[in-house]
């Protein structure tokens, strides 16, 4: 994970929100970053009928530190419609990408973009004592198909360690 400078918040794709949605962990977001913002792709992939209700409900009636706003020009990136805008809004905005997949991701960083994913999110609020990381990952693991088995050993043996914080991770 990247660890993230004091900034005035990140722009996230759909992956970050909807993970830390089901494993009801959200909260972390502001807490961890202030505001989120996403481009109206994202919202739709959100509220698409096959997300969870619980995940377009929440979307419905998200709070204010979540905040739509779609970037002024598209970079015409490969990739999916809310990676794609995703990478753009945090290019415009000089503000780090919360992104889980790999392609994407890469195309972020030769963005010169800063990126982490819902596995860095949840190992910063661990290492901020925010959570215990194995319960969470444990929780997460059902949902995120990227999250692999060295990833979920090397948080498990670091979260057990009581003098351990985890490394930053991605």
């Amino acid at each position: 994970m990247t660890s993230f400078p004091i900034t005035p918040g990140a722009v996230s794709d759909t992956g970050p929100v909807n993970y830390l949605l089901q494993i009801g962990q959200i909260e972390l977001l502001p807490q961890l970053l202030g505001r989120v913002w996403v481009p109206r792709a994202v919202i739709v992939e959100l509220t698409d009928r096959a997300a969870p209700d619980h995940v377009r409900s929440w979307v419905a009636q998200a709070p204010d530190w979540f905040l739509v706003t779609e970037p002024s020009l598209p970079l015409g990136l490969a990739g999916g419609a809310g990676e794609q805008a995703a990478i753009a809004l945090a290019r415009e905005r000089k503000l780090p990408l919360l992104c889980d997949d790999e392609a994407a991701r890469r195309i972020a960083r030769r963005e010169g973009l800063l990126v982490s994913g819902t596995l860095g999110i949840l190992q910063q609020a661990h290492a901020r004592r925010m959570i215990e990381i194995v319960p969470v990952m444990e929780r997460l693991l059902p949902f995120n198909q990227l999250l692999s088995k060295r990833d979920f050993g090397s948080a498990h043996h670091r979260g057990r360690r009581s003098d351990a914080g985890l490394k930053d991770h991605c």
